[in-house]
């Protein structure tokens, strides 16, 4: 009996350890007890890649999630159930305020809370901006952040799945030098898409522009095939594919602990404080540096109540201002709304094909007045995002409006997408424009960092072009569906119908009263010079501090026109290079 009791420690050390070498625990204590290299706060896209690379360069690390491990949960795994974890436990479901220009509503933007961020509850799908999107963020002064770095980091992430024969024969393309091979994360074409339908579907739009033979390439134009990151309807998620089931000694993942704050010695980051299951307030130390990757709405937040953001923010919730900078302000999102038509020989699926129209394709008869918006504006916009706590500085702004101006002019970038969806004896858009030139913040409210209280404001609708961009956006969903072959089975407009006519302003009625986000939110700690209103520089680095960054989709100074996933696992793979490569110069 003596030798068992004098056993049980070690198989204790043994049933942690087993059967993955890392600790995922809830014990703030213990965690709060060690010291380690990097405190990573927020297990979401970025913070999981990030956390592995560190790891597996055998630093000392702690990931720090707010919600848990939710590999065993089917609203995560079954990438049926997309739009059932709505609302749940692993959705944090941000309230914006009411938008006084989208008929008073409060929306949800939602986000993920769990290991795996957002990569748990999203669409899944993978697609990638124009080249020239990409450069630009170098144009803005962020040196050696371009397509050509980016793109083969967006490769090595996936392991690709091309159509199959099926699938091609309906005219579904593909160009595997777009895509990876033996990445963590899996990605194919959804097999569960009706191909019959598909096929009239890729030849309506071949009678409309060109067609992009892979939305991977960097050049998104009219219509493209999607992929999804799901392979047998299994959701491939960033901590499925980075963390889970794997070996990493040298990482300590505490989850159910939401991070306040971080705290500091003089401008130099030493740790956060958080709070755990328990509801006790711990902190725990980084040698080297704290990493923020909590998302777009609550770094921001973090960094308020760590003394970081605008000082009228933060004088107002009564938190000393250690550096003043606009993190929070730059808050860039998108609205969605949803047409809907009727059409035979019922189908079900997700997209296959989708569209992204260019401002030739959506502006028609417009186009003068659309145009001469974007010529003569970008000041004014540029001033009223100022006035209203939205932006830190108007020639940055400027500068940041003026690229998309020009993509949308010059370049032939896609300015809008309609994903489309089918059921029944129904064929669906979810529709939006990709490119708003409107900005808004996300602000505290309290010096307590644990009220989650917080203004969300991504003033929707503000902006003269972004109303008729998104108007027109989504008129093109119904000159779509009238061109032939498509026109041939549609056989009614459900949504918005007849009653809505083809001027711009009946169009926008009907979004200003039938519209939702688009849950794509960033820019609240824009990579920018900071005489531009920038928060982080091209290496994540907080401006006036030392040892801290930020990660996340935050530090996206503008919207691209394609879905977010693969430029964040871009970055966040770049960003860990970087850190690795400052570690080795210490």
């Amino acid at each position: 009996m003596l030798l068992q009791l004098a056993q049980l420690p070690l198989l204790a050390a043994l049933a942690l350890a087993a059967p993955y070498k890392r600790a995922t625990t809830t014990d703030g204590a213990s965690v709060a007890a060690q010291s380690f290299d990097y405190v990573i706060a927020g297990g979401g896209l970025t913070g999981v890649v990030v956390a592995r690379r560190l790891a597996e360069a055998n630093h000392r690390v702690l990931l720090v999630e707010a919600g848990g491990d939710e590999e065993g949960n089917s609203l995560v795994t079954d990438a049926s159930k997309y739009t059932q974890s709505f609302d749940s436990a692993i959705d944090w479901a941000f309230n914006t305020v009411p938008q006084p220009q989208g008929g008073g509503k409060s929306m949800k933007i939602r986000a993920g809370k769990g290991l795996g961020g957002s990569t748990l509850i999203n669409g899944m799908a993978w697609t990638k901006p124009h080249t020239f999107q990409l450069d630009d963020l170098e144009t803005l002064g962020n040196a050696g952040l371009n397509w050509d770095t980016l793109a083969p980091l967006m490769r090595s992430v996936e392991t690709y799945h091309p159509p199959s024969s099926e699938q091609q024969a309906a005219g579904l393309t593909f160009d595997t030098s777009c895509h990876g091979t033996s990445g963590p994360i899996g990605v194919n074409i959804n097999p569960g898409v009706p191909v019959a339908f598909e096929k009239v579907f890729n030849n309506t739009g071949a009678s409309l522009g060109p067609y992009a033979r892979d939305l991977s390439c960097g050049n998104p134009a009219i219509l493209g095939p999607v992929a999804h990151n799901q392979v047998n309807n299994r959701r491939s998620d960033a901590y499925q594919g980075y963390l889970w089931q794997k070996d990493f000694p040298s990482l300590t993942i505490l989850t159910n602990a939401v991070v306040g704050k971080v705290t500091f010695s003089g401008t130099r980051a030493t740790g956060v404080e958080f709070r755990d299951q328990s509801g006790t307030t711990r902190t725990v130390s980084a040698v080297k540096e704290v990493l923020l990757a909590a998302g777009s709405i609550r770094t921001p937040v973090l960094l308020q109540h760590s003394g970081i953001g605008p000082r009228a923010f933060l004088e107002s919730a009564g938190v000393n201002v250690l550096v003043d900078l606009p993190a929070g302000q730059n808050l860039i999102d998108q609205t969605t709304s949803t047409t809907s038509f009727q059409f035979t020989g019922g189908a079900a699926g997700g997209g296959q094909s989708i569209l992204f129209p260019r401002f030739q394709d959506i502006a028609g008869g417009d186009s003068s007045r659309l145009s001469g918006l974007l010529q003569a504006n970008l000041d004014k916009w540029a001033q009223e995002a100022v006035d209203a706590g939205a932006s830190g500085s108007k020639e940055g702004l400027k500068k940041v409006m003026t690229l998309q101006r020009d993509w949308i002019l010059n370049d032939g970038a896609a300015v809008g997408e309609a994903f489309d969806w089918t059921g029944g004896d129904s064929v669906n858009y979810d529709t939006w424009f990709l490119l708003p030139f409107g900005r808004g913040f996300v602000r505290i409210s309290s010096n307590d960092p644990y009220s989650n209280a917080f203004t969300v404001d991504p003033r929707f609708f503000t902006n003269e072009f972004d109303r008729l961009a998104t108007a027109a956006t989504l008129r093109y969903t119904r000159t779509y569906s009238r061109t032939q072959p498509l026109a041939g089975i549609i056989t009614n407009e459900w949504k918005p119908g007849s009653n809505t006519g083809d001027s711009l302003e009946d169009w926008l009625n009907f979004a200003r009263n039938d519209y939702r986000s688009n849950w794509h939110p960033i820019g609240t700690c824009a990579m920018q010079p900071r005489a531009d209103g920038g928060v982080v520089d091209a290496n994540h680095r907080v401006y006036g501090t030392q040892g801290l960054r930020v990660l996340d989709a935050s530090v996206l100074p503008f919207q691209v026109s394609s879905h977010l996933m693969t430029v964040l696992y871009g970055l966040a793979e770049r960003a860990a290079e970087v850190i690795k490569k400052d570690a080795c110069a210490v």
